[in-house]
């Protein structure tokens, strides 16, 4: 499928299965791509916001007419009522765009992190712990998650922590989820740059693009180069 048919149906939502992992797989690889996607984005937003601007010059010009023909005070009142229409029409489809916007690209930039910490071989699933990240690899993240917790519970390790914060994650609960990585940047831990990864991500979720930012020009500082390519492809087309 041509680029351009890709991003024009990305910017509809009409992407299928196939056609999003392709586009994902683009997005990640291709710079060029991500920048063309960026300025197809901006522009579909620049003729929304002249659509916007046409519904005020034709509410003002339908205000002008009947000010010949009514009272002023009618006039005034029906003007009020026409620009706080306007006013909630604007604000709701802006943040019905942002939040469209944000959360597909989350859909696209979230995976699950892998165990790195326990990794599970053939015949070795035997004891708690590899129980436990066992049920994690499988996705069975509500399994993972209590047995993490109670884990945690007994005997604190900042490691485990944050398999149960990414069990949390994969669960949904995003709020948790970002308090906990937020505690887990002051302590030590293996998965220092993933932290700032998620958090950014988590960030993308809730819209809050200049956090995004924050938490990628933190993850760029640390010169792992975890995540690098995906970061610099996401903050292109947060531009």
């Amino acid at each position: 499928m041509e680029q351009d048919i890709l991003i024009q149906k990305y910017l509809s939502g009409t992407l299928s299965k196939e056609e999003n992992l392709s586009f994902t797989e683009l997005l990640e690889n291709d710079v060029d791509f991500a920048e063309k996607v960026a300025e197809h984005t901006n522009i579909q937003k620049a003729i929304q916001a002249t659509e916007r601007e046409e519904l005020k010059t034709y509410l003002q010009s339908l205000e002008s007419k009947n000010t010949k023909k009514s009272n002023p005070i009618f006039n005034k009142k029906w003007l009020a009522i026409a620009a706080i229409f306007l006013m909630l029409i604007s604000v709701t489809y802006y943040q019905f765009s942002l939040d469209k916007d944000t959360n597909e690209l989350y859909a696209t930039y979230f995976e699950p992190y892998p165990n790195a910490l326990y990794p599970i071989t053939r015949g070795q699933n035997k004891g708690e712990k590899a129980q436990l990240f066992a049920a994690y690899e499988i996705g069975d993240y509500i399994t993972a998650k209590k047995g993490f917790q109670n884990m945690l519970n007994s005997n604190y390790d900042a490691d485990i922590q944050f398999y149960y914060t990414m069990s949390l994650l994969n669960l949904g609960d995003i709020e948790t989820a970002h308090k906990n990585l937020q505690v887990l940047k002051k302590e030590t831990t293996l998965f220092t740059p993933q932290l700032y990864w998620y958090s950014a991500l988590i960030a993308l979720k809730k819209g809050e693009k200049d956090q995004v930012r924050i938490q990628l020009d933190s993850l760029e500082n640390l010169k792992s180069g975890y995540k690098m390519k995906e970061s610099l492809a996401l903050l292109k087309v947060l531009e």
